[in-house]
């Protein structure tokens, strides 16, 4: 049951990206914080109706306000580093995030290891290196490095606070701790939208909700499924495990159905990822 839920998580991440890429093709590629304030919304309504009933208990408050900070860091802030800075070096300091619930899960939760899991992860960071870098031209400045890095700890932090409020908790509150923290993502991201792409917000519903409400959903379910199986499997396995079935998932996605042309590199790091799942199963 446990690798079932697991599956689920990586196939729903893995198609939330072309769902995503969807939407901006028949938008026009126009403000993510619009496409942000939709997706969070929807996938507060599916906690809400997912949880059955809502109680309320003040304990888990700072939880969420804290995954709904990061969260909305993550996400603002990697759409304003990818506008001054790299695409290619963005995505890639973004991948290595899932750094942050695994070295949680080691250094905190004090969660068994092994040379296997240590070998899993390193050939997992290789992989995530091979398959986002590229040598592309782009200014690195200290506006871009600020704005990945909070990217990077507002990612990685989404995953930990879930987990640290699943152990508070012995596993209670799912549904009541996420529908207020999205509630919190989805005011963000449309405080966002009004000042920045207000002339937009019409549009893009109009346009790309089917999308929205499609990504909503995908995502309420990852997360669910995330808090249900963190307690049951360590961080330290399941977080890596989730980044690489995702990585073979969405390689077959790209050269297949979106027939992208990989390049040497990038077909290298799918073969060190593929050997990345086999030390995280020893």
């Amino acid at each position: 049951m446990n690798y079932l839920m697991l599956l689920m998580i990586i196939v729903f991440c893995a198609a939330q990206s072309p769902v995503t890429k969807f939407y901006n093709q028949k938008t026009g590629n126009k403000s993510a914080y619009i496409y942000g304030a939709m997706t969070s919304f929807i996938a507060m309504l599916f906690f809400a109706c997912s949880s059955g009933k809502f109680e309320f208990n003040p304990a888990f408050l700072g939880y969420s306000v804290g995954f709904g900070a990061a969260y909305a860091t993550a996400t603002v802030c990697n759409v304003m580093a990818l506008a001054c800075g790299s695409l290619a070096l963005t995505a890639l300091v973004v991948s290595f995030s899932l750094m942050i619930p695994t070295l949680y899960g080691i250094w905190f939760l004090e969660e068994p290891t092994s040379v296997w899991l240590y070998l899993g992860i390193i050939t997992l960071l290789i992989s995530l290196f091979l398959i986002h870098f590229k040598k592309e031209e782009g200014q690195i400045t200290l506006k871009w490095i600020v704005l990945v890095i909070l990217a990077f700890i507002g990612n990685g932090m989404c995953s930990t606070v879930q987990k640290m409020q699943q152990i508070a908790f012995d596993g209670a509150y799912k549904g009541e701790f996420m529908v207020v923290a999205l509630a919190l993502v989805s005011l963000t991201m449309l405080i966002f939208a009004m000042m920045h792409n207000k002339q937009d917000i019409a549009g893009c519903v109009k346009k790309g909700w089917y999308f929205a409400i499609l990504y909503g959903i995908l995502n309420g379910t990852v997360n669910l499924l995330v808090m249900v199986l963190g307690n049951r499997m360590s961080a330290s396995l399941m977080f890596p495990m989730i980044s690489a079935g995702g990585i073979v998932i969405n390689f077959f996605l790209s050269k297949y159905y979106f027939k992208e042309d990989l390049s040497r590199m990038q077909m290298l790091g799918l073969l060190v990822g593929i050997v990345s799942i086999v030390f995280f199963n020893l």
